[in-house]
């Protein structure tokens, strides 16, 4: 977007599928219990992904703490890479999924 509109002096703004940007995960408050949570998780596997986050949290994560996430990718320029997976045979749709690493 930048080097297709932006040089040519035409405004843009990135959104997401929901209408949220980035700017807006830039100002999020990130609970500080997910913070050190990732922080120990990248220091002792060196990658951090969906499944340990269901490990950490009682319930299941919610939506919230992705848009979280991306709020410390932003920040701290982390490596974050997502997809979606095909669902077992008796469901349907697509399961999320993402990986978070230190950039290197």
């Amino acid at each position: 977007a930048a080097t297709f509109l932006g040089q040519r002096g035409i405004g843009y703004c990135l959104v997401d599928s929901n209408g949220g940007s980035a700017e807006e995960l830039l100002t999020l408050e990130v609970d500080e219990a997910l913070k050190s949570f990732l922080r120990g998780q990248l220091r002792k596997a060196g990658v951090v992904r969906l499944r340990d986050l269901y490990r950490y949290f009682v319930d299941q994560p919610r939506f919230e703490l992705i848009d979280q996430i991306q709020c410390l990718v932003l920040k701290h320029n982390l490596d974050y890479r997502t997809w979606l997976t095909p669902s077992p045979p008796n469901r349907m749709g697509y399961k999320f999924d993402f990986e978070l690493r230190l950039a290197s």
